[in-house]
């Protein structure tokens, strides 16, 4: 997707980029590697796909968030 494309925000826009991160994760999790979570380093767990194409547990990278939001919040 293109910067222009992204600053935009359509709809038609929002469907394609969502659709081009399902194929990719359905192209990791299809071609039989052990992909695993960057955080937990063990199996993915209801795999979960990033903006960047990053895949981790849901579980996993919903506590770094949530962390993450924590510690903002005490400095």
């Amino acid at each position: 997707m293109t910067a222009e494309a992204e600053a935009s925000g359509t709809d038609t826009d929002t469907d394609e980029f969502r659709r081009q991160l399902i194929e990719k994760i359905l192209m990791v999790l299809n071609s039989g590697s052990d992909e695993e979570c960057a955080i937990c380093l063990d199996g993915l767990k209801s795999p979960v796909i990033t903006h960047c194409a990053h895949l981790f547990c849901c579980q996993c990278i919903v506590q770094v968030i949530n962390a993450d939001k924590v510690s903002l919040l005490l400095y």
